[in-house]
Formats: C-alpha cells, sequence, structure tokens
C-alpha cells in the first residue's frame, strides 16, 4: 500500500477494470437516432473536429 496515496496496487486494477466494464455497457445516440456501442475513439474524434480543441484535452 502506498501511504501518500492510500491506493493500494489492486486498487488501481479494479479502477482500470471498472472504465473497461463501464465502456462496454454505454451506448449513445447517433445523428441518425440509431443506438450505438461506446467508442472513446469517435468522441474524441467529434470533439476534436467540431470544437478545435487538442487531442489530449478531448
Amino acid at each position: 500500500m502506498s501511504f501518500a496515496t492510500g491506493v493500494t496496487k489492486r486498487d488501481a486494477q479494479f479502477k482500470d477494470n471498472s472504465r473497461e466494464t463501464t465502456d462496454m455497457t454505454l451506448f449513445v445516440r447517433t445523428s441518425s437516432e440509431d443506438m450505438a456501442g461506446w467508442n472513446r475513439q469517435r468522441i474524441v474524434d467529434a470533439l476534436v473536429r467540431e470544437t478545435y480543441i487538442d487531442v489530449e484535452t478531448a
């Protein structure tokens, strides 16, 4: 356990796994009203294209 952060290695692994699980269960509605699976890269691409922000911020 890291006393500086109070986070154990197991906690960090759980956080990583829960993010993947969340990504697998999310759906988004497209502009054509279809339901599509969550795709992080498509969201990033749209933010960069439509708002002109950098990739890291997106």
